[in-house]
């Protein structure tokens, strides 16, 4: 079910040095590894993923926020969007702590925001 559902993404990549030599000693490539696995790191994100599509309104955002924080939520990553005035958002969300958040609070934020 899942082979149909997701296929594989590869995506390869050639760096080279600014003049368009190859990297050719071993200190260069390991810092190149450690540039790309830091960025990469960077980009995962913790939490739950939260999307909210809704009419874009002046203090959409700031009402997410107020509603994610008396329900001591925090936010480690947002995709914020408006097209055509439809706000497309997404946010990371943990507890105060750094874990998953009880999944009441999250229904409980659910049901406030809409």
């Amino acid at each position: 079910m899942y082979s149909t559902l997701f296929k594989l993404l590869l995506q390869e990549f050639y760096i080279r040095q600014k003049d368009g030599t190859p990297i050719s000693s071993e200190p260069e490539r390991q810092r190149v590894i450690q540039y790309i696995q830091a960025a990469v790191e960077r980009r995962a994100s913790e939490g739950v993923r939260l999307e909210l599509c809704a009419e874009d309104k002046q203090g959409l955002l700031a009402e997410v926020m107020r509603t994610f924080r008396e329900n001591g939520l925090n936010v480690t990553r947002a995709e914020i969007s408006t097209i055509i005035e439809t706000a497309a958002n997404v946010f990371y969300v943990t507890d105060s702590r750094v874990n998953t958040p009880d999944p009441k609070i999250i229904e409980s934020v659910r049901h406030k925001i809409g």
